[in-house]
């Protein structure tokens, strides 16, 4: 039993969550004693130990490098310097979360209905041969 609580909760099934869900006694148990949904309460995820750990998004070193093989591919003149790319790289948005659904909801989309004929079987050419017939 924890210190902190009044009971010790035990895990329970899904046939059992349904019957508890209809149990007064256990509901006004658990209004006196609450639920924890601090992390600090939880163990850490052990599915992916060590999967990445540092911040998250383009750290300095990317970016550099990134704007040093940018800078090498242009082949025009007057390209830009390699301050504008760097200043052009670091003034892109984060993604947005409903930005990701969208393109997922897209891939979903192509998947469940893949456009099984290309876009020349509707051609210019057919349409102009069958009107001038």
């Amino acid at each position: 039993m924890n210190e902190d609580t009044d009971f010790d909760w035990p895990i329970l099934e899904s046939e059992e969550l349904l019957d508890f869900a209809k149990d007064e006694a256990e509901l006004a148990k658990m209004r006196k004693t609450g639920w924890y949904l601090d992390p600090d309460e939880f163990a850490p995820d052990q599915r992916y130990p060590g999967l990445y750990d540092g911040p998250y998004g383009p750290s300095e070193e990317h970016l550099v490098e990134r704007v040093g093989r940018m800078y090498e591919k242009q082949r025009v003149e007057g390209a830009k310097t390699k301050e504008q790319i760097t200043e052009q790289e670091a003034k892109h948005e984060d993604i947005e979360p409903h930005e990701l659904l969208n393109v997922l909801g897209l891939l979903v989309a192509r998947m469940i209905n893949p456009q099984r004929r290309s876009l020349g079987n509707y051609g210019s050419w057919r349409y102009f041969c069958w009107n001038f017939r």
